[in-house]
């Protein structure tokens, strides 16, 4: 991991003697990504409203049980739900006309939010939804519309496989994965 140990055996000798260390950096991971998303749910509430508003957003989201739980512990669910709030706010801003071309960055977090965690990959509908509201402004036909789509959606998907390279060898494994998601989401318990 990261050029930590010299060989895999030697980082498990190390990690199942004393797991505090590898425990306490994904914890500060989990940390670090709880605080940035009260930032992107703050710059989420000014573009949408006010100031204020955006305070108040932060304010509630940092007092939230859930919240507070999954950014403590040492779990992909902060940072998943960092990468689908950020490509939420570049989507914002994409509307609101400061994007030129076309919504990358919401794609890339949208592949991004999958990688991390399956469930995260919703984001990656920020962006076309994002241009689908240009649309509306009358800002893109429906054609350029949809081909545009598709080449976002290409790359969140390569965003994806570049973070998940497993699920191109190994897709009966990532099938099984989304099937446990599933049927926990139809049971109405967060995934």
């Amino acid at each position: 991991i990261l050029g930590l140990s010299p060989t895999p055996d030697a980082f498990a000798d190390w990690y199942f003697t004393d797991p505090r260390g590898v425990y306490v950096a994904a914890r500060m991971w989990s940390v670090v990504a709880g605080s940035a998303t009260l930032w992107v749910v703050y710059q989420l509430g000014v573009r949408l409203a006010s100031p204020l508003v955006g305070l108040w957003a932060a304010a509630f989201l940092a007092v939230s049980p859930m919240h507070i739980y999954y950014s403590a512990i040492a779990k992909p669910d902060a940072s998943m739900v960092l990468a689908m709030h950020a490509a939420g706010w570049l989507a914002v801003r994409f509307v609101q006309g400061e994007g030129r071309g076309l919504p990358w960055g919401a794609a890339i977090l949208g592949g991004l939010g999958a990688t991390i965690k399956y469930p995260g990959g919703a984001a990656w509908f920020a962006a076309p939804v994002a241009m689908a509201l240009r649309l509306h402004q009358g800002r893109l036909n429906v054609w350029t519309l949809l081909k545009n789509s598709m080449l976002l959606a290409i790359v969140a998907v390569l965003t994806f496989f570049a973070g998940t390279p497993f699920a191109l060898v190994e897709p009966e494994l990532v099938k099984s994965d989304l099937g446990g998601h599933f049927q926990t989401a139809q049971q109405g318990y967060p995934g």
